[in-house]
């Protein structure tokens, strides 16, 4: 059983370093209201019209951010269960006749299985776009993929009685508790269009994005003692669906006040995943059967609400969820499948930038969770845009010691 969870849960991780946009992130991702054409297709297409007069085209490639939280050590523990299983399995396929050693080895997987507990979450995203800014018409073409991968333990209480009774190895193969490894990738390739109006003498943009958009699903469950890099296939655990989708996006400008809405995806898909092994969470109990009841994505139309203030060297960005979104876009009754509740988040944003010369920008944000279900985020960047032109922006985000992020981006404006 050689790091079989293990490896599973670490390329759960890798898989998902792709990428997201730098700034936004960097002020706890608020600015609907007040970003810029280099955001728009990440932000709201409506920002697309807001550029400078020497903007003429603009390059964003590459921009990434992710996010990973490991809160109860589960890598280690279960590291820690992996090895004292081992030590107990070669002392009974040897056929020691060491009781004491063998009692010892009973009671020490016992208590590892029992710490085997938390879960690994991971999110994040990837930005590029090509935008040429106009007065007649703002055009960008922009790719935004987001991963988000759910990684975690089952157990099954009777596992103890087995780890008790063990005589020998094969008794050990009987474990039903369950390594589980659920997520999606929503993917979208789109064109963000906008233009800008005047309204009662102030500024109103207006844009919409239609697109292409492929959403990626993935759901394996295994008892623990199968649960096999070596003979693990993504293609037999995993699923996809493209469609066409829309966004749309309004931003009003007073003087150095701004207020934005958007809404994104406003067809629903519903996406249901490869088969899934049932599994009766609330009374601890892991249930096998054949593998025919798929997980179901719910992916919903998102509205946010925003407000900022920008002037010269300062702009301040606050933005709201005005729907709660289901964690992992998972319909209530998967989640309850999978978790045994329904669990829902919607955060409140807000950020401000300090723009030095045009030249260095500090960067800070703030994110809650309205629903409680995430702990506060701080986040943090710093930008670098030598004669105005090159950008080069990097962030990091900090919730705990075992749940933070990072991200990069450049860009050009021409």
């Amino acid at each position: 059983m050689k790091k079989r969870i293990l490896g599973v849960l670490v390329a759960s991780l890798c898989a998902g370093s792709a990428m997201a946009e730098n700034r936004t992130l960097s002020m706890g991702g608020a600015g609907v209201a007040n970003g810029n054409y280099i955001q728009a297709g990440f932000l709201n297409p409506a920002l697309m019209a807001r550029f400078e007069e020497r903007d003429n085209v603009s390059l964003v490639f590459p921009s990434f951010g992710f996010n990973a939280a490991d809160e109860d050590n589960l890598i280690d523990r279960i590291d820690a269960f992996q090895e004292s299983y081992e030590q107990l399995e070669d002392l009974l396929d040897s056929g020691s006749n060491d009781a004491v050693a063998i009692e010892a080895a009973r009671d020490q997987l016992r208590t590892d299985f029992g710490n085997v507990k938390g879960d690994v979450n991971f999110e994040a995203s990837f930005y590029a776009q090509l935008a040429i800014p106009a007065h007649l018409v703002s055009v960008g073409v922009f790719v935004n993929a987001q991963p988000t991968i759910f990684t975690g333990p089952r157990l099954d209480t009777g596992d103890f009685d087995i780890i008790d009774n063990a005589t020998d190895a094969a008794d050990l193969d009987d474990l039903r508790s369950a390594g589980v490894v659920v997520g999606s990738m929503r993917t979208d390739l789109g064109v963000a269009l906008a233009k800008n109006f005047e309204v009662g003498g102030n500024t109103l943009g207006v844009g919409i994005a239609p697109k292409m958009q492929r959403i990626d699903t993935f759901a394996y469950a295994s008892t623990i003692q199968s649960f096999d890099e070596d003979e693990f296939d993504a293609n037999d655990f995993a699923s996809d669906d493209s469609y066409f989708n829309l966004d749309v996006g309004l931003t009003y400008t007073l003087d150095n006040v701004s207020f934005g809405l958007v809404g994104k995806n406003l067809l629903s898909q519903d996406v249901e995943s490869s088969p899934f092994y049932s599994i009766d969470f609330i009374n601890n109990k892991v249930v096998y059967g054949n593998p025919t009841m798929p997980l179901v994505y719910e992916f919903k139309p998102e509205f946010v609400a925003g407000v900022g203030f920008r002037s010269k060297s300062f702009t301040l960005s606050a933005d709201v969820d005005l729907t709660a979104q289901n964690y992992l876009h998972m319909s209530s009754e998967s989640q309850q499948v999978l978790f045994g509740q329904e669990i829902k988040h919607q955060f409140a944003r807000a950020g401000a930038e300090f723009d030095l010369w045009r030249t260095l920008q500090l960067r800070v944000g703030y994110r809650h969770d309205l629903e409680g279900t995430f702990d506060d985020m701080i986040t943090a960047g710093l930008g670098f845009s030598p004669f105005g032109r090159v950008h080069i922006n990097i962030m990091a985000n900090y919730v705990s010691d075992r749940n933070l992020g990072a991200g990069a981006q450049l860009a050009f404006t021409f």
